[in-house]
């Protein structure tokens, strides 16, 4: 079996199971390392790539791993780059015609997942517990089928997941009910309108598992201001008072405001401050002045 391959494919298990973060360095340099060898090897020629493009079109299961990453792949392709559009309905066509054959359970379960599910709308924390859950949690070889690998270090991995996902899980808790707290203390739980939605703000941010706790907790404040703000200017605030806060916001002064509009600025300027704050903590520079500067541009 090839090395390479069989790396790569370890990789892809520990990212799928939500490990990579304790693996970094030896990700980046597995991947460096095939990245370098990838550029050394020629392309096929035109007529060696008709002739791969024949087997799969004769027996599509047998190479539905390949068409899979493929098509995964292509979920990242830009606007411009229109030579990829062949490719992904090349490689959907091949993976359709293997769940029209359904022979093989966990395979059309894994395929079904990534057509209706765009890379884009994947949620990470929630994509590693499905994989945790797999029921033949095996790794996943990539040149024919779903050839599976059952690696000395599966269990150890698994458990590790299991522990890692458990963690995780009652940090996201703690720091949900601090979240909480705060909207309490800023007034914002107590408008009596719209879509008071801290849950639903942190479950967006925290599912998507990219963030460090210090920033997710900023993005998640921030993202339930934005849906309080937006919820006043479109529904519930009187002309008079969606220009108050407007002024109020462009001369960074709350002077004059009531009601809503106060709460709202008030939380506003509270969560300005922190950021600032730590910000200058970090890196010790304010920017206080300039953070102000975009919101009320």
């Amino acid at each position: 079996m090839d090395e390479e391959l069989l790396k790569l494919s370890i990789v892809d298990h520990i990212q799928k199971l939500g490990l990579a973060e304790h693996f970094r360095q030896d990700i980046d340099r597995i991947l460096a390392e095939a990245y370098r060898n990838y550029k050394n090897k020629e392309y096929s020629s035109e007529s060696r790539q008709q002739e791969i493009r024949q087997h799969v079109e004769n027996d599509p299961e047998y190479f539905s791993s390949v068409m899979l990453d493929v098509f995964k792949a292509t979920e990242l392709m830009f606007l411009e780059e229109t030579e990829f559009d062949e490719a992904r309905s090349f490689s959907r066509n091949s993976l359709e015609k293997v769940l029209s054959i359904g022979q093989c359970p966990s395979l059309i379960n894994v395929i079904e997942h990534e057509i209706n599910v765009p890379w884009i709308t994947q949620l990470g924390h929630l994509q590693n517990r499905m994989w945790i859950e797999e029921e033949n949690n095996n790794f996943w070889m990539g040149k024919g089928s779903f050839h599976m690998l059952q690696g000395p270090h599966k269990d150890n991995l698994r458990q590790l997941a299991i522990k890692n996902f458990g963690s995780k899980q009652s940090t996201y808790r703690q720091e949900l009910e601090e979240l909480k707290r705060w909207t309490m203390i800023n007034g914002l739980s107590d408008l009596g309108f719209g879509r008071e939605r801290t849950t639903y703000c942190y479950f967006a941010i925290a599912s998507c598992d990219s963030f460090g706790a210090s920033l997710r907790m900023m993005v998640s404040k921030l993202a339930i201001l934005i849906t309080v703000a937006d919820d006043l200017y479109d529904a519930k605030g009187s002309i008079h008072e969606l220009r108050a806060l407007t002024d109020a916001i462009r001369r960074w002064d709350g002077i004059g405001l009531t009601g809503h509009s106060k709460t709202i600025f008030k939380a506003l300027d509270s969560y300005m401050t922190l950021v600032a704050a730590n910000h200058q903590q970090q890196h010790g520079i304010d920017i206080s002045y300039y953070h102000r500067a975009i919101v009320s541009a």
